[in-house]
């Protein structure tokens, strides 16, 4: 009976791969599609990584299994809560495996945290609050990964880059981090039984978010990648022809240089009604954002992951204000007609009368509304540059989505801009500084073998064509 073994590296970019494949600098990721398959992969829309993990581990769009970006509202309110594997409302890979009685063994895949029970092992990846939490089932392995792998983390401390922190000066740690989650991938895979195993390697998403204006650098990384798929072939798969091979990464990246605030334009348009007070602590630069970020530096990563994840997190927000997350309390909801999904890269809600806490908007108004939203950001210039912001702008039902909770609008941004949710000082635009690359449509597929169905959606300019079977 084959194996199968899935290498995810997040951000991995078709046309950098290409590239590198190209001029044979890819050695290892060539030796897996020369006999097998190789292409580029369209991401969710919007390309965001809790949405498209999640969709390549359960097959199905994020309008059905529920996980639309990083943070979901709590029922019956506006505010958000991180989400988590249990927002998940269809089954992954390694729980249908687990009911035909297959193992498996899943090491940091993002967003499966908390790790439910499968018939293997699961580690979790980013989503985690700390490698203090629960990360691993069974949770008897926790003490040994802490022992053996010193440098293992569940995520890469980027939360560091965050707050100013140098990509250069963080760049041993994450090689350091990552190296020993190889090592115990590779350990885990040659000391256990398994049918299906998985783990995804995030470094490339973290690098090229903070130095995608830097080739060299980044396509350093691509090599160093390709060296610890390399390790993982040596030592796992050593030529034994019943082990299946893909790689796949989540979407691919894109230069951007300027952002442009959905929920400050929906407010100066008239459809997020804001309340004239502000937390007086905001104007004295105090806010939620700083202290967090003090607290990581004082080496207290952990406790700040269990806050986020509280169920007292909105109460503690109210006391000690947030720059990102104030409007939340300050917005006059009942007179709030659209507002930008916090966390979603590109969501935007109708305020629904029925769906939503205190939606004021009729059903029979939505479409109405919805195509007039999406006709004026059709229309948004940058006037600096002349460039219109938007590639495209789509109402779900143009992408096929029937879900009732699923957001009406859904934007894709233009080459060089990324989208943000809402700006206190009232800017529309800003420039981007320290972090040049953004999410882009196109990731990778790759297998050692021939797939039984090829399939990639095709975009040009803006526009959804047609999907070919290639």
């Amino acid at each position: 009976m084959d194996k199968l073994l899935l290498i995810g590296i997040d951000g991995a970019d078709f046309n950098i791969v290409r590239e590198l494949l190209n001029n044979n600098k890819l050695k290892n990721l060539a030796s897996i599609s020369e006999n097998g398959y190789f292409s580029r992969l369209v991401s969710t829309i919007p390309p965001l990584s809790p949405a498209a993990w999640t969709s390549i581990f359960t097959g199905v769009p994020p309008h059905k299994h529920g996980i639309w970006g990083f943070l979901k509202q709590k029922e019956g309110e506006y505010f958000y809560k991180p989400i988590t594997s249990k927002d998940r409302k269809h089954k992954a890979i390694w729980n249908l495996l687990t009911e035909k009685n297959k193992r498996s063994i899943i090491v940091n895949i993002p967003f499966s945290y908390p790790p439910g029970r499968i018939n293997g092992i699961m580690i979790t990846g980013l989503g985690s609050p700390g490698k203090d939490s629960n990360f691993v089932y069974p949770q008897s392995l926790k003490k040994f990964i802490l022992d053996n792998f010193p440098n293992f983390d569940v995520d890469l401390n980027e939360g560091k880059l965050e707050e100013g922190y140098s990509i250069y000066k963080l760049e041993k740690n994450i090689i350091k981090t990552e190296e020993d989650l190889v090592n115990l991938f590779i350990h885990l895979l040659n000391n256990n039984d398994w049918d299906f195993s998985a783990i995804v390697l995030r470094s490339l998403d973290v690098i090229q978010h903070f130095a995608f204006d830097n080739k060299m650098f980044v396509e350093k990384h691509y090599e160093r990648i390709d060296k610890l798929v390399g390790r993982i072939l040596e030592e796992v798969v050593n030529g034994k022809e019943d082990i299946k091979i893909i790689i796949a990464s989540d979407h691919g990246f894109r230069k951007v240089y300027k952002r442009f605030y959905v929920n400050t334009w929906l407010e100066k348009e008239g459809y997020l009604k804001l309340k004239s007070s502000h937390n007086p602590l905001l104007k004295l630069g105090i806010d939620a954002e700083k202290i967090r970020g003090f607290m990581k530096r004082l080496g207290l990563k952990g406790i700040v992951g269990k806050i986020e994840h509280s169920k007292f997190v909105k109460h503690l927000l109210k006391i000690l204000p947030s720059s990102s997350h104030q409007y939340l309390f300050n917005a006059d909801w009942s007179q709030t007609k659209a507002f930008f999904y916090r966390g979603s890269n590109g969501l935007i809600k109708i305020n629904v009368e029925g769906r939503e806490p205190q939606g004021c908007v009729n059903i029979n108004d939505v479409v109405k509304l919805s195509e007039e939203i999406k006709s004026k950001l059709e229309k948004i210039v940058d006037p600096t540059t002349g460039t219109k912001v938007f590639r495209n702008v789509f109402l779900k039902w143009d992408l096929g989505i029937d879900s009732y909770e699923f957001p009406e609008i859904i934007l894709l941004p233009n080459e060089g801009y990324e989208i943000c949710d809402y700006n206190m000082n009232g800017y529309l635009f800003e420039d981007v500084h320290g972090r040049p690359g953004d999410h882009g449509l196109f990731g990778i597929f790759m297998s050692n073998f021939e797939p039984p169905i090829k399939v990639e959606c095709v975009w040009d300019v803006g526009k959804l064509i047609k999907k070919e079977v290639i």
